[in-house]
């Protein structure tokens, strides 16, 4: 009978994630936009992570005087060990609201990175934006909130995107439209591979 590695359970734990889509509404001047809040996120995702016997932790550290970290680990509750996902950087002010913000946004985006989510988008939308989404799923294309969630996932693990997804799919690999929603998941793998080590 095959032992259950500390490795082994995050990947299940990651497979068994459910999909998520956007629930709260930002405003950014003359421009609102739809994002999945942390709360929701941690809510989601903890009950995952517990039923394999994981827990997901999230610290700050400062690097500077103005600028920390923060730093997303696994820990197995059965055998202590820690699987670390990278540390986002986030600027500090003196604005201690700023701050905050800051924190939580980076707390959010390391988690999108480094488990690979996706949040769909739950909304209306608009009917130009509608059709772009699927012009690009009729090509394949992955959309822009994939493209930027590899992104952050390739910085969270030290890697190039684009050299990466090369190496992954095969093929030289010039520019983001040229991947295709299939490709999403293997270089989400091996940035997650890589953000490991």
């Amino acid at each position: 009978m095959e032992v259950e590695t500390t490795e082994s359970r995050f990947v299940k734990a990651l497979t068994n994630l459910p999909a998520m889509v956007t629930d709260e509404v930002a405003n950014a001047g003359k421009r609102t936009y739809k994002y999945l809040s942390l709360s929701t996120l941690l809510k989601t995702i903890r009950p995952v992570f517990f039923d394999q016997g994981l827990a997901l932790v999230q610290t700050t550290e400062m690097k500077g005087e103005f600028t920390m970290t923060v730093n997303t680990v696994v820990v197995d509750a059965r055998s202590n060990q820690r699987i670390d996902l990278g540390e986002y950087m986030v600027k500090v002010s003196n604005d201690p609201q700023a701050v905050g913000s800051a924190v939580t946004y980076a707390r959010r985006y390391a988690l999108y990175a480094a488990l690979g989510i996706f949040p769909d988008k739950d909304d209306d939308g608009s009917y130009p934006h509608q059709q772009v989404q699927a012009q690009q799923a009729q090509r394949g294309n992955i959309s822009s909130e994939e493209f930027n969630a590899l992104k952050q996932l390739a910085a969270v693990s030290g890697t190039n995107l684009l050299k990466a997804a090369s190496e992954v799919l095969g093929r030289q690999i010039t520019r983001g439209s040229e991947l295709n929603h299939s490709d999403v998941e293997p270089i989400s793998q091996r940035l997650g591979e890589l953000a490991q080590k």
